[in-house]
């Protein structure tokens, strides 16, 4: 039900946005026209203003109008669900938060086993581990330091 409401959702999304490409087609066909802009500029005397004068299509302040409008929208629309999430996430890191410090509280009297390793170390282990390491001792390797080595190089 969910995924074809979302299809759903997004046939209509890409119809609207084909309807709003149609319409801005259609708009700047009939509104062909010219406006006259007039931007003050300041001067670096004091108290002296001077007018530049700009000619723009009309498309391009309806154009402008609706980029402003449609950015307001979204930020309008958008911090609700931002809201949401940021309480969300804020709640879940303060659980985490209490869960971590009651772990860090627990008192520790003997390390927890691993999950695949028995509790208890078999009573040999240890001993054959030190048989190893004195029957074999490591096998020395050449340094630069090594007045033979150093000399075949």
């Amino acid at each position: 039900m969910t995924r074809a409401l979302r299809i759903a959702l997004w046939a209509a999304l890409a119809g609207a946005l084909i309807l709003c490409g149609v319409e801005v087609g259609v708009f700047m066909r009939m509104n062909d026209g010219w406006v006259t802009l007039r931007w003050p500029l300041p001067q670096a005397t004091a108290g002296l203003v001077t007018h530049v004068d700009y000619e723009s299509p009309v498309w391009v302040l309806a154009l402008g109008w609706v980029i402003a409008a449609t950015l307001i929208a979204a930020v309008v629309l958008w911090f609700p669900v931002y809201l949401t999430r940021r309480r969300h996430l804020t709640a879940e890191i303060k659980r985490l938060t209490r869960e971590n410090a009651d772990l860090r509280n627990l008192p520790i009297t003997a390390p927890a086993p691993l999950e695949d390793l028995p509790a208890e170390a078999p009573a040999g282990t240890a001993l054959v581990r030190r048989a190893d390491a004195a029957a074999a001792p490591p096998a020395p390797r050449p340094d630069a330091l090594d007045p033979v080595v150093a000399s075949e190089d």
